[in-house]
C-alpha cells in the first residue's frame, strides 16, 4: 500500500510539473496575442473591450477561454493572464505609436513620434474621394446601380443565428476611380483606422518602393541585414526579400513554438529574430511566404531613413501618407522601435483604396510620380518561384504553365491584392476598372471574397 501511495504522489508530481511546464511554454501566445490585440482594438480602433474579447479573441482559439484580462485606462495598459496567474503579458498604448507588448509593468515602448489623436477633417467631406472622403455624385442609371450596390454591401453585415460570424468592419467599392459605395459596422466610420494584418506587408513594400523612387537607388543592391546576421547572409538582396525569396528559414505557422508566434509575441527585435534564421535555400531561388522577411524589410527602411523610429515615421508620413491624404493611419512598433511591417499597420478602407489607386494608376498621384514605372512593373511582376502568385509584397492572380495557382480563378489575370489574416482584402482589377476592400474578422469559411467581387462587378458593369 505504501508503494502505491508513493507511486501516486510521484505520478501526481510529474503531472503537475508537466502541466506547469506546458502552461509556461504556451503562455506567450496564450496571453501575448490577446493582450496586444485587445490593446490595439480598444485604443487604436476605439472598439468596446467586451465586444472584442467575446467576438474576436475568444473564438480564435480554445486556449483563449483559459485567460482573463484587466485594463488600466490610466496607464493605458492591458494585462492578460493564463488561469488568472501564470506569466501575464502586458501591452501598453502610446499616443501616435499604437500598442506594444512590454516585458514588465514598468516597461514602455519607444515613443519618438509623439502624435496627438488625429481629429477627422470634416471639411474633406465636401470633396469626393480620393481628394476628400465623400462618395461620388452619381445620376441617372448609375445612381440606380449604386442603390443596388449598397443593398449588396448591406448583406455583408447580416449575421444569421447559430451560424459563423462574418464580423465585417467595413466594405467599400471604387469603380472608374470613383467611390461608389461604402458601409461600416456600428461604432466604426470612414475615419477609423483598422488592423490590416498581413495587408501591412504591401504597405511595407510600397514604402520601400517610395524610397527607391526618391533616391534613385535600386532593389538589386545587397540588403545589409542587422549586424549579427550580416556576414552569414551577405548574398541576399532587397529584391530577394521583397519577393519573399530570401531563402531564410521561417515557419509561417500560428501555433506555439513556431517562428511566427515567437517573433510576434516573444521577440523585442523582430527583424533581428528573423535575420538570424538559417539560410535554407540560395537567395533568389525559392519562394516562401514569411512575416519575418517583411519585418527585415521594415528594419532596412528604418536604417535607410536615419536609423530611428522617428526617422522612419517622418519619412513614411511626409513622403507618402501625407501626400495621399492618410492622416489616421497608425504604425505599431516592436520594443526595439521598428515598425512591425508584417502585421501592424492600421488604416481606414478609404485609405487602403488610395494606396490601391496609386498602383492602378502606375504610381502617379495627380501628376506626382510617387512610385516609378520601374517599381510598378517590378512590384506587379511574379517572383520567379512564386508560380504567378506573388510580386513585391503584393499578391497576384497570374496563371502559369506549372499549375493553376490563381487565388481567384474567376477573376482576370491582372488582378492584384493586398491581403491579410481574418479576411482583410484590398483587391484591384485594372481591366475591370474596379477596386473592392473588405475588412473585419471573418469566421464563416463558406464566405468568398471572389464571389463578393463578382456580384459587385455584375452590378456596376451592367
Amino acid at each position: 500500500m505504501k508503494k502505491l501511495k508513493n507511486l501516486f504522489w510521484v505520478t501526481m508530481g510529474l503531472l503537475t510539473v508537466g502541466f506547469l511546464a506546458g502552461s509556461y511554454a504556451i503562455a506567450p501566445i496564450a496571453t501575448g496575442y490577446p493582450a496586444k490585440y485587445l490593446c490595439s482594438s480598444v485604443y487604436v480602433n476605439k472598439m468596446h473591450p467586451d465586444t472584442v474579447w467575446q467576438r474576436y479573441i475568444q473564438p480564435e482559439n480554445p486556449i483563449f477561454k483559459l485567460v482573463d484580462y484587466t485594463i488600466n485606462h490610466e496607464s493605458k495598459t492591458v494585462e492578460v493572464r493564463l488561469y488568472g496567474w501564470i506569466l501575464p503579458s502586458r501591452a501598453r498604448f502610446t499616443e501616435g505609436c499604437g500598442c506594444t507588448l512590454t516585458d514588465n509593468a514598468d516597461a514602455s515602448p519607444r515613443a519618438e513620434p509623439s502624435r496627438e489623436n488625429v481629429i477627422p477633417n470634416r471639411e474633406s467631406d465636401s470633396l469626393e474621394w480620393p481628394l476628400g472622403t465623400s462618395i461620388a455624385r452619381l445620376s441617372g442609371h448609375e445612381k440606380i446601380k449604386r442603390e443596388k450596390l449598397q443593398e449588396r454591401l448591406e448583406e455583408e453585415f447580416i449575421e444569421w443565428p447559430n451560424a459563423p460570424r462574418k464580423n465585417t468592419w467595413g466594405v467599400a467599392v471604387v469603380y472608374k476611380d470613383q467611390l461608389w459605395a461604402e458601409r461600416y459596422m456600428d461604432g466604426i466610420d470612414k475615419y477609423t483606422p483598422l488592423l490590416s494584418w498581413s495587408a501591412s506587408k504591401s504597405l511595407t513594400g510600397t514604402l520601400a518602393g517610395r524610397w527607391f523612387t526618391l533616391t534613385g537607388e535600386h532593389w538589386d543592391q545587397r540588403a545589409n541585414l542587422p549586424r549579427a546576421a550580416r556576414e552569414a547572409h551577405s548574398g541576399i538582396t532587397w529584391k530577394d526579400l521583397l519577393q519573399m525569396q530570401g531563402g531564410l528559414e521561417f515557419s509561417e505557422v500560428y501555433q506555439p513554438f513556431s517562428d511566427a508566434t515567437r517573433m510576434l509575441y516573444e521577440s523585442s527585435n523582430m527583424a533581428l529574430f528573423a535575420s538570424e534564421k538559417n539560410q535554407a535555400y540560395p537567395a533568389g531561388t525559392h519562394w516562401s511566404y514569411s512575416s519575418g522577411t517583411s519585418n527585415i524589410i521594415s528594419w532596412l527602411i528604418k536604417e535607410k531613413t536615419g536609423g530611428t523610429q522617428g526617422s522612419f515615421e517622418q519619412f513614411a508620413r511626409k513622403e507618402f501618407l501625407d501626400v495621399l491624404g492618410i492622416p489616421e493611419a497608425v504604425f505599431e512598433y516592436d520594443a526595439s522601435g521598428t515598425f512591425v511591417g508584417s502585421s501592424y499597420f492600421h488604416a481606414s478602407p478609404q485609405s487602403w483604396l488610395k494606396i490601391a489607386l496609386l498602383y492602378k494608376n502606375k504610381g502617379d498621384w495627380f501628376g506626382r510620380q510617387l512610385l516609378s514605372d520601374e517599381w510598378i512593373d517590378f512590384a506587379l511582376r511574379p517572383a520567379s518561384d512564386s508560380k504567378g502568385r506573388y510580386g513585391a509584397q503584393i499578391w497576384l492572380n497570374r496563371k502559369t504553365g506549372k499549375s493553376d495557382n490563381q487565388l481567384f480563378p474567376k477573376l482576370p489575370e491582372d488582378t492584384f491584392m493586398f491581403q491579410g489574416y481574418q479576411g482583410q482584402y484590398i483587391v484591384v482589377i485594372p481591366s475591370w476598372d474596379l477596386m473592392v476592400v473588405r475588412m473585419g474578422v471573418m469566421r464563416d469559411k463558406s464566405w468568398s471574397m471572389e464571389q463578393l467581387i463578382l456580384e459587385v462587378a455584375g452590378i456596376v458593369k451592367s
